[in-house]
């Protein structure tokens, strides 16, 4: 299972760096780019007085999607007169009907990310189901009349009322091309096309200005490139000229961290000068270990597992130095040792604290908090 991990994380690694180049990879990356875009949109319906809104990503993995779907949810639900659903994914987890997850629940039977917003959301519900349409139907039977659907680009027959397209800001694209050449999820211009509002996120402080010019540069990059394999999304880029209002800025920032089966919290400045290994399960890592870097925390050891895999710590032999003096987690990746016992880490010697994060995007979420539509009930049958 290990070995499995350290293949697929190898094969993420690659494809986030776009090592695979040549005319061959390019023709293949085409098409699966092709491929992806008629996968977008999906068929799904609710009822008239439910509104839904959809949260995709640029890339295959490390868009803010989920800390995203959190975010619109905390604020639609914050008022009080909306009853709200999170529908997630359950990416790699063993889903056979829909359900409610609660914070105790095992990754492996909901997915990582599932567990996570289910301890982070407590104003509404988080459902999971093998079936998007099935979700829907257990969301609204337990009275939810705003649905947030955690990695839905579009719908069809009906469009959502909020498709959201969240992206980072140094890197929109990931590798700016779709397997086996980079980590695109599709094509920028089709992606772009279903979403009604799109969000920035980056995680450097200052500099904000630069971001929405360097996603203005690399739009344009991209339909260049793509304008002899999409000249039908022309007129999908010219749309997304004339609303570049439509562009927020996100902010995804590390507050600090707590200690894994205890109360123990910890701020950055205090993890500052500590001996840590970071271990993760998420893709494209490299980033939060640059914003570690940028809070003058230098991990001495880092050890990276497959997206959605659980992190992984390396062993230390009896009467042997740990290599750290502490490790660091992500909460999505806390969320596979949650359901163990404190004692089960005992083996490390050493504590393991979970990094704890926020996203802000404070116009976009206004906007929605503004919404008449999701600020009132619109009467259920």
């Amino acid at each position: 299972m290990r070995l499995s991990s350290s293949i697929r994380a190898s094969v993420a690694q690659a494809l986030e760096e776009g090592r695979l180049q040549g005319a061959l990879a390019r023709s293949l990356s085409s098409a699966w780019a092709k491929a992806a875009d008629a996968r977008l949109v999906k068929s799904l319906d609710w009822p008239p007085h439910v509104r839904a809104i959809g949260v995709g990503g640029g890339t295959l993995g490390g868009s803010y999607k989920t800390p995203l779907a959190l975010a619109v949810a905390h604020q639609v639900a914050s008022s009080g007169r909306n009853r709200v659903a999170i529908v997630g994914h359950g990416y790699g987890a063993r889903v056979e009907r829909a359900r409610a997850v609660v914070r105790t629940d095992e990754a492996r039977d909901v997915g990582d990310e599932a567990v996570w917003l289910a301890e982070k959301f407590t104003r509404g519900v988080v459902v999971v189901a093998a079936e998007r349409s099935d979700a829907v139907r257990y969301a609204v039977a337990q009275g939810a009349n705003v649905i947030v659907f955690d990695g839905l680009h579009q719908t069809t027959p009906r469009r959502l009322d909020h498709a959201l397209l969240v992206l980072d800001a140094e890197r929109p694209w990931g590798a700016s091309q779709s397997p086996p050449s980079g980590d695109a999820r599709a094509s920028a211009s089709r992606l772009r096309s279903l979403a009604d509002e799109v969000v920035l996120v980056r995680t450097r402080r200052g500099s904000a200005e630069r971001h929405a010019d360097d996603h203005d540069r690399d739009r344009d990059h991209d339909h260049d490139r793509d304008r002899d394999r999409d000249r039908d999304h022309d007129h999908d880029h010219d749309h997304d000229r004339d609303h570049h209002q439509r562009v927020h800025e996100g902010r995804y920032l590390l507050e600090g961290a707590r200690l894994l089966g205890g109360a123990e919290r910890l701020s950055m400045a205090e993890l500052r000068g500590k001996r840590l290994g970071l271990s993760t399960a998420i893709a494209r890592p490299s980033r939060l270990v640059g914003m570690l870097l940028d809070e003058g925390i230098v991990p001495t050891r880092v050890v990276r597992s497959a997206d959605h895999a659980g992190p992984a710590f390396p062993p230390v032999l009896e009467g042997e130095r740990p290599p750290v003096d502490g490790w660091l987690v992500t909460e999505k990746c806390a969320s596979w040792l949650r359901a163990e016992q404190p004692e089960s880490y005992k083996r490390l010697q050493v504590p393991v604290f979970v990094l704890e994060a926020t996203l802000a995007v404070p116009t976009l979420l206004r906007k929605l908090e503004a919404a008449s539509d999701l600020d009132r009930h619109r009467g259920a049958p």
